[in-house]
């Protein structure tokens, strides 16, 4: 059976690492915003579920848990599949 997994485009603030010493003066003060595009898998009141392939037989590939605190906007996206 072929799961019916609809396409979704999430924007979101990401954690961002700066590895090694670092003089204080010298440390990045930013804000990563990310977006990325799959098909929606599971969602909860505090997670939603991505993953960039599904195949024939239910699997998917590349699976990636976003907390909804960080998802600053959300396209449900309607490619009229019949």
């Amino acid at each position: 059976m072929q799961l019916q997994l609809h396409p979704i485009m999430l924007e979101w603030v990401d954690s961002e690492a700066q590895v090694g010493w670092q003089y204080v003066d010298n440390v990045r003060v930013t804000k990563l915003t990310v977006q990325s595009l799959g098909y929606l898998v599971k969602e909860t009141d505090d997670v939603v579920v991505i993953t960039t392939s599904i195949s024939a037989n239910d699997g998917c590939m590349d699976c990636l848990t976003i907390p909804k605190v960080a998802i600053t906007k959300r396209d449900d996206i309607d490619y009229g599949k019949e």
